[in-house]
C-alpha cells in the first residue's frame, strides 16, 4: 500500500510527515483500546468492532421497552392493591368466624382485622384466646312461653309488643 493511500485512510492530507502519521496511529490505536474496554464492560466480546460498540451506545431505549415499563409498572401496582385486597377479605373472614366464639365488639373487631391484614396473625390469634367464650345458646332466638289460656302480667304483655 502506498503512504500516500494510509495518509488517506487515517485522514490526513498527502503532505503529513511520518510523525503526523504514527501519531494518527498511535490514536486509532487508542480509539480502537476504548472502545473495546467499554464494550467489554456493556457485555460485548472481546473482538467486538467499534462500530458495534457504537451502536450498542448510541441505542436510546425503544418506545416500545419504555411503553412495556410503564405496564409492568402499572402491573405490579395493582397485583399489590390485590394483594392488599385478598388480606383484607380474609382478615375479616376470619375475625367474623371467630365472633361466633369470642365476645368481639365493633371497635375490636376492627383493630382485629387490621392487624390480621398487616400479617400479625399470632397475634391476632393470641389476643383472641384471652377474649370470653360466647355462650353455645347466645344465637338462639328468645321464644316466649306458649300462652297456655292463662291472663298475662301486664310485663308479659309489654315484652309479647316489643319482641313482635
Amino acid at each position: 500500500m502506498k503512504s500516500s493511500e494510509i495518509k488517506k485512510h487515517l485522514g490526513l492530507n498527502t503532505e503529513a510527515t511520518d510523525e503526523d502519521v504514527l501519531s494518527a496511529l498511535d490514536m486509532a490505536a487508542s480509539i480502537v483500546s476504548t472502545f473495546r474496554e467499554c464494550g467489554e464492560k456493556l457485555g460485548l466480546h472481546a473482538q467486538s468492532s467499534p462500530k458495534e460498540i457504537a451502536a450498542l451506545l448510541g441505542k436510546r431505549e425503544s418506545t416500545a421497552v419504555s411503553e412495556l415499563r410503564s405496564e409492568l409498572v402499572v402491573m405490579s401496582e395493582e397485583v399489590s392493591s390485590l394483594r392488599e385486597e385478598v388480606l383484607h377479605a380474609h382478615a375479616v373472614n376470619y375475625i367474623e368466624r371467630m365472633m361466633t366464639e369470642k365476645f368481639i365488639n365493633d371497635d375490636l373487631k376492627e383493630k382485629l382485622i387490621s392487624l390480621h391484614a398487616r400479617g400479625e396473625v399470632e397475634l391476632v390469634k393470641s389476643m383472641i384466646a384471652g377474649l370470653m367464650d360466647v355462650p353455645l345458646d347466645a344465637f338462639h332466638k328468645y321464644k316466649p312461653p306458649a300462652d297456655n289460656g292463662t291472663k298475662n302480667s301486664p310485663i308479659d304483655d309489654e315484652i309479647k309488643r316489643n319482641l313482635a
